[in-house]
């Protein structure tokens, strides 16, 4: 499923909403919700931390220590 999150200034009870290519012709959920004037969303920037760490493990280290670590969380059921 994909999200998308937009703000946008209402403008004689009328919002345009553009879409990716993606969505034409689907079926959507549009929730419209006021936002409150002290919070200033379109300027919050999250820092990239993609391509940030620092190992000597190869992605297949990484991937094969992610299923181990994984597969500690599968616990019989009753």
């Amino acid at each position: 499923m994909q999200a998308i999150r937009q703000y946008a200034t209402v403008h004689d009870n009328t919002l345009i909403i553009h879409l990716p290519e993606g969505l034409n012709e689907q079926k959507v959920e549009v929730i419209v919700l006021p936002v409150e004037e002290d919070k200033s969303f379109q300027s919050e920037k999250r820092p990239s931390f993609k391509g940030r760490i620092q190992t000597k493990m190869t992605e297949s280290d990484i991937e094969t220590q992610l299923k181990t670590l994984r597969g500690e969380w599968d616990r019989p059921t009753l």
